[in-house]
């Protein structure tokens, strides 16, 4: 599975942190500060990125907690 998960993430963050900088076990919303506007603005670009739609209940920080979350998700929808 290729990064772009990453690059997005990186965008919405408005490159305050770098993709090396970016761990997978890192919390959307502890670590990196992603409000409910900054989350569903990833859910867009990652629909729009690799083609798919989100599943209704996959649209939740209880879902995708998680950077690796992120990962996991787009790798099961891209599959």
């Amino acid at each position: 599975m290729d990064n772009r998960y990453k690059t997005i993430i990186v965008k919405i963050m408005q490159n305050k942190i770098t993709e090396e900088e970016l761990k997978d076990e890192m919390s959307l919303t502890e670590d990196l500060k992603f409000d409910s506007i900054a989350f569903v603005n990833m859910v867009v670009m990652l629909e729009s990125t690799y083609g798919f739609s989100f599943d209704d209940e996959y649209i939740s920080f209880e879902m995708l907690k998680t950077v690796k979350d992120v990962a996991n998700y787009v790798k099961l929808k891209t599959a």
